[in-house]
């Protein structure tokens, strides 16, 4: 009759066991699925900015520099602005000035 009463609380200590670890594995699997809806959302944000932006690129006028919400991307080609930016950067601008150059015709600006 002991074997049976202890066997019985052993299969009780079992049960319980298991539902705390279904109950664990339940809520694991609903926090899982809002983290992947939020990284969903995020990526879909991102391609839609990357789409945006190749678009705005694309369909830039020829001799202009593209502007994503008044920001413009422009590559420096020679090592004139010394110290302060590298030849080969691609600095950002929010303003720009509008100078006609003549072709083979330079022209310095300190910021």
């Amino acid at each position: 009759m002991a074997e049976a009463k202890q066997e019985a609380e052993t299969k009780a200590d079992e049960n319980r066991l298991t539902n705390r670890i279904l109950a664990a594995w339940l809520e694991y699997q609903k926090l899982k699925n809002t983290t992947n809806e939020e990284e969903n959302a995020v990526s879909v944000l991102i391609i839609i900015a990357s789409v945006v932006v190749l678009l705005s690129v694309v369909f830039t006028q020829s001799g202009k520099a593209p502007s994503i919400f008044g920001f413009s991307m422009f590559r420096v080609m020679t090592g004139s602005m010394g110290n302060s930016i590298a030849s080969g950067w691609q600095p950002m601008a929010a303003h720009q000035l509008k100078v006609h150059l003549e072709k083979g015709e330079e022209r310095k600006f300190n910021f």
